[in-house]
């Protein structure tokens, strides 16, 4: 399967859980030579069946800015959400995460190792 659709993202999942019937994830993604204010992030969950796609809430992260020194502004990368497996269907269901970046009219999905199964 092909993990990397339209502009190149970079990412890092740095939280993700499942417990108590709902799974949250935290990380940080942006489009590679974009800067990060106008993005928005959503994240896809994909199985052989189904796909579900869920907001995200923003969470400023100028450590992102500052590592990366790349002369982007990338403090609005971060991100976090929770959602209920009550939700969706059961499978086993791979983490992908789009990017869109609506004042440059860019977008990318990148498919990630993160896995899970409702059962």
């Amino acid at each position: 399967m092909k993990t990397k659709y339209g502009q190149k993202i970079n990412y890092w999942i740095e939280n993700f859980e499942t417990k108590e019937g709902e799974i949250s994830i935290k990380g940080w993604g942006y489009l590679e030579g974009i800067e990060a204010t106008n993005s928005s992030v959503q994240l896809i969950l994909i199985s052989e069946t189904e796909s579900y796609k869920f907001q995200t809430q923003l969470i400023r992260r100028e450590d992102i800015t500052e590592y990366v020194k790349n002369d982007f502004n990338l403090d609005n990368s971060g991100f976090s959400s929770t959602f209920k497996l009550s939700n969706i269907k059961k499978g086993k269901y791979t983490i992908g995460i789009i990017i869109k970046n609506s004042s440059k009219n860019k977008e990318g999905l990148v498919v990630t190792d993160k896995t899970f199964s409702k059962q």
